[in-house]
């Protein structure tokens, strides 16, 4: 093995950080801090200077000193006392040290490469390049054989490959690449023909727009592939109620179907008017003073000149989805949705009086299907759903059977509805925007509160829910907004 001409060790063998001891630049000369001062040993581009061993030197001295030398930048790096350092450079130094990342990453899956391309036989008796490798460390199996698998991409896209090397684009390019490769076989030599076009691609933009400038790309190379890709690709919606009654929803939607939703969900995520600031006062005449609460605790912010929902877009996501279906579920005409069981899609609530009237009662409720009880619910929740609901009273004798069934009813008339929707024209709720969702009885119908005018008002979806699941609380008065006062 011959010497490395960077540190005069035999290729990084010997023990790097250790004063006295080669095996990192500058070793011996330990500077104040008690860390090596690679002042002597640094070139004018700011890095240790190699050039004299890259150029002639044993390739394999040359890869575990610059290994070992890595090893010990890290190893500074760690050590560095960030608290006494400002904010704009260590912001700096943030970008600059993800940048190495990148590249780092990179040649970790041309090492990958390589190590698959040589193997370990002989070496140990492990076949499989990834499983030596998954062996040696505590990364997870899917971890490692990602390493492998960019490497393969980068060795049939050298300017791709050599993108990543300079930090110009992230491994989550090289997976774009990759995954078109292996899913369009008849246009991997297309794809590979275009190897510099793809990395001037992947340069100029995110992972997620690059996927879609490279589907364009094959789409206009050729068309009948793509297209025959698309259709036989499988696409199928699974709804599943679990054990505890939740139900999960997963699946994968084509293209187009897929922006139709995100594009509805979108349009029921946004407000019906645009925001306003603390202070100012709704087209319906509610303050958004303090006076009325703040709202920065239950998911909104005060910024950019208005107040912003702060919670994450999957919880925004189910609000919207429950307006689609309430669109849905409520259409008529030729968009109105078929009966099931000679009504429309409802969701069906068995309560018992007690849950309704007494705060306290530990009985529960049951959501049914096609008239059977299925899943077992709070009676908070039982409550915020009857606040705005169809009731349908009925008898049960001793022995379960229903005796007396009363005529069905709204807990909200249509007319009253249309009345409040006019009046708030948006949730009420301090600093929220949204649509109504809900009308809900603020001393609630089920303690006595009567439904009329002044003792209802329009809440969206979430915030209908904090009120009846937390310890919020709303206040009338004559000739004033309702006032709404946090927990306390």
């Amino acid at each position: 093995m011959s010497e490395c001409q960077v540190c005069a060790c035999a290729g990084g063998s010997r023990t790097p950080g250790v004063p006295g001891t080669p095996g990192v630049p500058g070793a011996g000369v330990v500077g104040a801090a008690g860390v090596p001062d690679v002042v002597g040993v640094v070139g004018a581009a700011g890095v240790p200077d190699v050039l004299g061993v890259v150029g002639g030197g044993d390739a394999q001295a040359v890869l575990e000193c610059a290994v070992g030398v890595l090893e010990w930048a890290v190893g500074v790096l760690a050590g560095v006392r960030v608290g006494e350092v400002g904010g704009v450079p260590v912001g700096e130094a943030l970008v600059r040290v993800r940048g190495v990342q990148r590249r780092v990453d990179a040649v970790s899956s041309v090492l990958g490469q390589r190590f698959a391309e040589v193997g370990v036989a002989g070496r140990s008796g492990v076949v499989s390049p990834v499983m030596w490798v998954f062996a040696q460390g505590s990364e997870s199996w899917a971890q490692t054989r990602g390493v492998f698998m960019r490497g393969r991409v980068v060795s049939r896209f050298p300017g791709v490959g050599r993108a990543w090397v300079r930090g110009e684009i992230s491994g989550g390019h090289v997976d774009v690449v990759g995954r078109m490769h292996t899913r369009m076989p008849r246009l991997r030599g297309v794809l590979e023909g275009a190897d510099e076009a793809i990395a001037a691609l992947a340069v100029a933009s995110d992972p997620r727009v690059f996927a879609q400038h490279l589907r364009r790309v094959c789409f206009e190379a050729a068309p009948g592939v793509l297209e025959g890709y698309d259709q036989a690709h499988h696409t199928g919606l699974h709804v599943s109620t679990m054990l505890d009654g939740f139900v999960r929803v997963d699946g994968t939607l084509d293209p187009v179907l897929g922006s139709r939703l995100v594009t509805a969900l979108e349009a029921a995520r946004r407000p019906v008017i645009p925001p306003h600031p603390p202070g100012g006062t709704h087209a319906n005449g509610n303050a958004n003073g303090d006076a009325n609460g703040e709202g920065e605790g239950e998911g909104w912010l005060w910024g950019a000149s208005r107040w912003r929902d702060t919670r994450p877009m999957s919880q925004r996501n189910l609000d919207a989805l429950t307006r689609i279906l309430t669109a849905a579920s409520t259409a008529t005409g030729e968009h109105r949705l078929p009966r099931i069981s000679g009504e429309p899609a409802t969701v069906n609530l068995t309560v018992p009086l007690a849950v309704l009237t007494d705060p306290g009662s530990a009985q529960a409720a049951w959501l049914e299907r096609f008239g059977i009880p299925t899943t077992a619910i709070s009676g908070s929740t039982a409550r915020e759903l009857a606040c705005d609901a169809t009731l349908r009273p009925f008898i049960l004798d001793r022995r379960g059977q229903i005796h007396t069934m009363l005529p069905t009813a709204r807990t909200i008339h249509p007319a009253l509805r249309r009345a409040i929707l006019h009046r708030d024209q948006h949730c009420r709720f301090p600093h929220c925007t949204h649509r109504i969702d809900t009308i809900h009885h603020i001393t609630h119908y089920s303690r006595g509160g009567p439904t009329t005018l002044p003792n209802l008002i329009g809440l969206c979806t979430h915030h209908h829910h904090l009120i009846h699941h937390t310890p919020w609380t709303i206040t009338t008065h004559p000739h004033h907004p309702p006032t709404f006062h946090p927990p306390p």
